[in-house]
């Protein structure tokens, strides 16, 4: 498999993962995106072109104040769930439009593109123990001024994704096969000159 090069692949690559990792299993999982609606809009094209059987919409769910954009694409055509996620309401109503107990499924991945201390803690309340938590980056104060909630995506085997850092990571992954592949061209190059030298000298 090839290492994703850009956010958006990555972010839709830990969303193929889960389906693939629930494809035997009896778990109803959902994954939650919320932040700002361009960054979920590019996601969701992005992952419909990879993917145009689309059956995987319906793991989805869109927590958003733009509604209109997601009402005026998918409404009627897909199976994606769109949730008004305006945060002039309570914060215990917001979260039980994604989760409460009417629900049967589980929130098993959560992407949240513009963080927030007070949609983490949302986040916190819908997502799994164990479930796995991503976000562009993190602000260095988060850590003392609210260390128990960033502290908890990564407690009970749950993971917290920074993408800052994954895709550093990545970066620096392609520059090393890039300089392992230059090498062995290089290596190539040498070996060849080699031969057609000696072929000379006979």
């Amino acid at each position: 498999m090839s290492v994703p090069s850009t956010e958006i692949e990555c972010l839709a690559s830990l969303i193929l993962d889960e389906e693939q990792l629930h494809a035997a299993d009896l778990v109803d999982w959902r994954a939650l995106l919320c932040g700002d609606w361009r960054d979920m809009m590019t996601l969701l094209d992005y992952m419909t072109s990879i993917r145009p059987s689309n059956s995987f919409m319906r793991k989805l769910i869109v927590a958003t104040e733009e509604l209109d954009p997601f009402i005026d694409k998918y409404f009627g055509k897909e199976d994606i769930r769109i949730v008004n996620w305006n945060e002039s309401a309570y914060e215990e109503e917001l979260i039980e439009r994604i989760r409460s107990p009417r629900q049967s499924y589980t929130v098993t991945l959560a992407i949240d593109f513009q963080p927030t201390p007070r949609r983490l803690r949302r986040i916190r309340a819908i997502l799994e123990k164990s479930g796995t938590l991503v976000i562009p980056h993190e602000l260095p104060e988060w850590r003392t001024r609210y260390p128990d909630l960033m502290q908890s995506f990564s407690k009970d085997g749950g993971r917290f994704i920074k993408l800052f850092e994954t895709m550093s990571t990545t970066s620096r992954t392609r520059e090393i096969e890039f300089r392992l592949q230059a090498g062995r061209a290089e290596c190539r190059r040498l070996y060849s000159f080699t031969d057609n030298m000696d072929d000379r000298g006979r």
